[in-house]
């Protein structure tokens, strides 16, 4: 498979599950059309281009291949229709890269949420229906080009003026009154404009019948503005058809086949437009949405909605706080904390998050050997998020415990309120919270607890705590040990509060 990159940023995929001409490494160009400008030749019999977009692109996405689209129906021989059954067309898939690619077999257009820029839409559509390098280049500035002139052409593109209420289009078969030709296909497309939605009646219709239409027909394809097929009716015959329009009604495709036998006198077809009267355009006042405004092609607001972390209130504007613990909870093995837009989950004492972010699972023991050393989740790494582990170190009767903190290693904050690490009980009085880079050691007379705390809000990089524990028998402690603690190399009196923590 080959990829051709546009501006390094979008990449648009044809495919072609059983495209019958031969599609080499290297493809000449074909006298009906030019291509992609790399050798390759992409045939649109007709200037017909179907194409589908995968339902997964981003609404936006959708609404920037639909704008550029437009622009070049405008100023090129080509018309892009919905896919109906077509084998060849123009395929829109959301993946992650940017690039046409194609094979013998298959043609691609790959788009990723970096592709969401007109100006590399446009290139990318006008290599695809073989523009001028010219024409592409006045087209990514927005530059009006000559509108193109098309004289063997059977159909046209009919963009519907607001102001034209008196002068509807109206289109109808060649050589109307008289007989259309045989061996004719012809394509309308008649769009309507910005909020403004589109219907159509036929005022005569005379085809020639035959067994499920087989042989001469109009079709009717009413499309939404997102390019969604809303209806396709297919008729023959000389009663007048009935057409069911829908609301969304944003384009009206219109085409009549022919075979090589026996014409009749053919159709004609009406259109007119209707003011969305309810509409609201996003671009007024983020059409009155507290966050996200949700719009067509044309501009109408569809509906509001809200960010990750929020619902959407009773009057469908305001976006209130989703308390997911309501919904998730059953995520979080022991608690779920709501917070605005979010929700995280925590862990009773002795217990800490694990990577998941949901499963509790057990941060601390009880050690009664007279030897030891423990530390904090993940030493010497960074510690994680949502830690609230507690460790236990009993003695024996009578004996001692040197604690020594070789490090501590704590995210800082005001009176270690988010991170830190707590010991508990002995002569070493001040059992506040300790944080930041220290160390530490002295002597108690009893056992010991360890409880180790680390928020949700804090993104740390410290390392956390390594600590040793050793008993001793009371003939291996002196008055000093008894008397002094050793911060950061320094002693102090073990009676007074260590104003360092």
């Amino acid at each position: 498979m080959k990829c051709l990159y546009l501006s390094g940023i979008i990449a648009f995929c044809l495919v072609t599950s059983a495209y019958t001409g031969p599609l080499p490494d290297t493809m000449a160009p074909s006298p009906q059309c030019t291509g992609l400008t790399d050798g390759t030749a992409l045939s649109w019999p007709g200037g017909l281009v179907p194409f589908a977009m995968d339902t997964n692109i981003p609404g936006d996405l959708q609404l920037t291949v639909l704008d550029a689209m437009q622009y070049w129906e405008k100023y090129s021989c080509n018309q892009f229709l919905p896919r109906t059954s077509q084998m060849h067309y123009a395929h829109f898939i959301l993946e992650q890269s940017c690039c046409i690619s194609y094979d013998k077999n298959n043609l691609s257009i790959y788009l990723n949420s970096v592709c969401n820029m007109t100006v590399s839409v446009m290139q990318i559509l006008g290599k695809l229906i073989g523009a001028s390098d010219v024409d592409i280049q006045l087209s990514m500035n927005r530059s009006n080009i000559a509108p193109a002139v098309c004289p063997n052409r059977c159909g046209r593109n009919i963009w519907v003026n607001p102001g034209s209420q008196g002068s509807l289009p109206t289109i109808q078969s060649p050589n109307y009154p008289s007989n259309y030709p045989t061996n004719v296909d012809c394509t309308w497309k008649v769009t309507a404009p910005p909020l403004y939605t589109l219907s159509a009646s036929f005022s005569s219709f005379d085809v020639e019948n035959g067994p499920n239409c087989s042989y001469d027909y109009v079709e009717v394809m009413n499309v939404d503005p997102l390019g969604n097929i809303l209806r396709v009716s297919q008729f023959c015959g000389t009663a007048l058809p009935q057409l069911i329009m829908n609301t969304r009604t944003k384009f009206i495709i219109a085409s009549l086949h022919s075979d090589v036998s026996y014409s009749r006198k053919g159709f004609q077809l009406r259109f007119n437009i209707s003011a969305v009267t309810s509409s609201v355009s996003c671009s007024i006042q983020n059409g009155g949405c507290s966050q996200l405004c949700i719009a067509d092609i044309a501009g109408w607001k569809q509906n509001c909605a809200c960010n990750a972390g929020y619902m959407l209130g009773a009057d469908g504007l305001s976006c209130i706080d989703d308390n997911e613990c309501l919904k998730h909870s059953d995520g979080c093995t022991q608690n779920c904390r709501n917070t605005v837009g979010s929700y995280y989950c925590y862990c009773n004492e002795g217990y800490g998050l694990d990577l998941d972010l949901k499963t509790c699972r057990v941060c601390g023991a009880t050690y009664n050997n007279s030897l030891g050393f423990l530390f904090s989740p993940g030493y010497p790494n960074s510690y994680p998020a949502h830690q609230n582990c507690k460790w236990y170190v009993n003695i024996a009767p009578n004996n001692y415990l040197r604690v020594t903190v070789q490090l501590l290693d704590i995210a800082s904050s005001d009176r270690c309120q988010t991170d830190y690490l707590q010991l508990y009980r002995g002569n070493f009085r001040y059992n506040g919270k300790l944080c930041g880079y220290h160390s530490l050691s002295y002597v108690i007379n009893a056992g010991l607890t360890i409880a180790f705390h680390s928020e949700a809000a804090v993104t740390s990089r410290s390392s956390g705590f390594l600590l040793l524990y050793k008993q001793l028998r009371p003939e291996e402690v002196t008055l000093d040990d008894i008397n002094y603690v050793t911060v950061d190399g320094s002693k102090m009196v073990a009676s007074s509060k260590a104003k360092w923590l």
